[in-house]
């Protein structure tokens, strides 16, 4: 099958995936970014200096890319019908494919080279999938390395992988946007696959962005094969980061009753996850939407003094209560709550 290289920039390699590149200031990165539009971004470190550096992450090669290809094929299934999906090929010689048709709908689900599409109109409306400049680049936890580093004959289908910065040969990433690294396109409230078609199911700080996350779930445990082991995270205190939507947080207890049917071996909080993170990241969300003056009156305070203000009482006339917006509070208040009317002409 011909899968197209993506091209590498000419840069200082720092190991087999990261690369470096400086800039002189921000909008010649921007300039740079916007020519490269292909390049895999994994951060990017503004620091206190003139020098802006970039990290750029190389996807799968050609050859890698290939290889899972061929193993995910047989795998897929209509999203429309369930039905198993025939090839079409650019040539008579079947090594450059064009897509899969459904021989009981006839929809024909695109390869471009680079990914297969099953986000359908449809399922897009349906599950509510919108476009988004956002990336996401989460890391995978050192357990969840462990794990792929043990089983590297098991094939694993990573739901929402995101832009995945390394590339591993047993995982088939799966997104709602095609970056350089993904391997099939859709929704995770339906996942184009047969039944029991993986030895295992990553999921990595995605439930909490899809419209049906019980739904989702399902899915994940219905292309899991018997005796298959699923490692799935999900966010709880953390503020909204909306990628394009933020709906559910959950606790530990929510995140285990969406797998009932699931033996659970293992509940902890991942590294990504500390407290003391979120609660540097609440602050940094609550200090940045305060006026200056009152941003650096507040920084001043001590720990104890922070822990006082917590007074329902006395909130009402707390300065730094009066001065934060209220449209900005829904990133990272303790709760919100709506009034609603049922339509007269719904039974």
């Amino acid at each position: 099958m011909c899968i197209p290289d993506i091209p590498a920039v000419e840069v200082a390699k720092k190991d087999q995936f990261k690369y470096s590149v400086g800039f002189e200031s921000e909008q010649k990165l921007k300039d740079f970014f916007s020519h490269k539009i292909k390049l895999v971004l994994l951060r990017i470190i503004f620091g206190s200096g003139k020098i802006h550096e970039v990290n750029v992450a190389l996807p799968s090669t050609s050859e890698e890319k290939q290889e899972k290809l061929r193993r995910v094929l047989p795998l897929t299934e209509c999203v429309n019908c369930s039905v198993d999906l025939v090839p079409e090929w650019h040539n008579e010689g079947k090594d450059n494919l064009a897509g899969l048709r459904c021989p009981e709908c006839s929809s024909f689900f695109e390869y471009d080279g680079n990914s297969l599409n099953f986000l359908t109109p449809g399922l897009r409306e349906k599950f509510s999938v919108k476009p988004t400049d956002n990336v996401s680049s989460w890391g995978y936890d050192p357990k969840l390395n462990e794990l792929l580093a043990k089983s590297p004959d098991k094939l694993f289908l990573d739901v929402g992988a995101g832009w995945r910065s390394k590339a591993f040969a047993n995982v088939i990433n799966y997104e709602i946007k095609n970056y350089p690294s993904t391997d099939v396109l859709g929704v995770g409230e339906r996942l184009p696959f047969k039944d029991a078609s993986f030895d295992g199911v990553i999921s990595v700080a995605v439930l909490e962005h899809v419209l049906k996350p019980s739904l989702c779930a399902d899915e994940m445990v219905r292309v899991l094969k018997p005796g298959g082991e699923l490692f799935c995270s999900a966010a709880f205190l953390q503020p909204v980061h909306a990628y394009p939507d933020h709906y559910y947080n959950m606790t530990a207890q929510g995140l285990i009753a969406l797998f009932p049917d699931l033996e659970i071996s293992e509940v902890f909080v991942p590294k990504a996850h500390h407290p003391m993170r979120i609660i540097g990241w609440i602050i940094r969300t609550y200090l940045k939407w305060l006026p200056e003056r009152k941003r650096r009156k507040l920084l001043s305070k001590t720990v104890e003094e922070l822990i006082a203000m917590d007074d329902f009482r006395s909130m009402p006339d707390n300065p730094f209560v009066k001065e934060f917006p209220e449209e900005k509070m829904f990133e990272i208040a303790g709760g919100t709550a709506i009034v609603a009317r049922k339509p007269s002409d719904k039974k």
